[in-house]
């Protein structure tokens, strides 16, 4: 599993090359907090709207120094036609802020096949040091993009997802989250903070807040894999399964993970974590739940509050670890689905976690590996 953590930091520095490697590119200085259309002169454009419209590939939009702080009200929703953009205040002294003033996405990034067929490339679109709060739209209310996107020292807050998933984002790429918090989102399906259609990579990083109501991945839903490094993951909570996370290889290296809810409508389960396999390293998850709302008969007949930490379909390895204080009707700490699938420790305890059935380890095969 330590190998895709690896693939994922070379495919990121592949990607700052690429986004280099444009040439005669240009930056855009927006000088103004309005939101008129507005016309640029020379690289001077008075409001961010401006810029986006002027910007070509490659092209990065950044903020005159006096607008450090300062908020940009959307009168309606930000489109940016390019595959390879920019927008960051990362000279500046205070972050600026993009509020979609609960009536607009923030931020899209739009399909556009003719300039990935000249360029030859995928979408990108990075975001630095920005706030980007108040989104609403059917998905994605902060972001949604077509391709990757890349969150470095920004915050996305208090966006809504009123029909789809992802209440900060929506991707159909890879989303790299780095220094960066996501706080406060909302989706009425799968992803209450980030829905991802590729990996997500968390690094430096906080996910707190976010809800999934009637799905999966409170904080982050991922059709591919997840990997968080040196970050914290907390009340987080979904109205089906993965209260915090939900992707298919999860790899978690010097987190915290804690206090997130799987409030379970039917059949569901994991109050923090639902993965294939999974690899945890000198972590904590504690304080997690996965709760059943039902009626006795469901509760006879479905498979519900299944590890209130961990649910897995695939193998667990815990190094340096440890899984406590979580709760859950069957697996309080680890619920391991499937037959041949593993738990092994090393160096790592499962402890002090409730259930009614197998209140620490449920599995099917367990191997135990004794401190190195």
């Amino acid at each position: 599993m330590l190998h895709l953590s690896v693939k994922t930091f070379i495919l990121c520095i592949l990607c700052a090359v690429f986004l280099n490697s444009f040439a005669n590119s240009t930056t855009w200085v927006v000088t103004t907090n309005g939101d008129d259309i507005g016309v640029c002169e020379d690289d001077r454009c008075p409001t961010l709207r401006a810029a986006i419209n002027a910007a070509g590939e490659g092209d990065t939009v950044t903020f005159d120094a006096s607008l450090a702080g300062r908020t940009i009200v959307l009168e309606g929703p930000l489109e940016v036609a390019l595959n390879v953009l920019t927008i960051e205040a990362s000279e500046l002294t205070d972050r600026v802020t993009i509020d979609g003033n609960e009536l607009f996405r923030v931020l899209t990034q739009v399909d556009n096949p003719e300039v990935i067929q000249q360029h030859g490339s995928q979408q990108i679109f990075t975001i630095n040091n920005l706030v980007l709060r108040n989104g609403y739209a059917e998905s994605g209310a902060g972001i949604r993009s077509v391709g990757q996107i890349n969150l470095v020292n920004s915050l996305m807050i208090g966006n809504r997802a009123h029909s789809v998933g992802g209440g900060a984002i929506f991707s159909e790429g890879n989303v790299n989250i780095i220094s960066s918090t996501i706080s406060g989102n909302r989706a009425l399906m799968s992803g209450g903070g980030v829905n991802s259609q590729g990996a997500v990579n968390v690094r430096n990083s906080t996910i707190v807040g976010n809800r999934s109501g009637g799905a999966s991945g409170g904080g982050i839903y991922a059709s591919g894999d997840i990997t968080v490094v040196n970050s914290r993951v907390w009340g987080n909570g979904a109205g089906f399964s993965g209260g915090a996370l939900l992707g298919n290889a999860v790899t978690i290296i010097n987190s915290a993970i804690w206090a997130n809810r799987a409030l379970i409508l039917g059949e569901g389960s994991a109050g923090a974590i639902l993965s294939d396999d999974l690899v945890v390293m000198n972590s904590t998850i504690s304080d997690n739940m996965a709760v059943f709302i039902g009626d006795a008969s469901s509760r006879r007949t479905s498979k519900y509050g299944l590890g209130g930490a961990v649910l897995s379909e695939g193998d667990v390895t815990l190094i340096n670890s440890r899984v406590i204080r979580n709760a859950a009707t069957n697996g309080g700490g680890i619920y391991v689905d499937g037959v041949g699938n593993t738990v092994t420790l090393n160096n790592s305890t499962v402890e002090g976690n409730t259930a009614k059935g197998n209140p620490n380890i449920r599995l099917p095969s367990f191997t135990y590996v004794p401190p190195l």
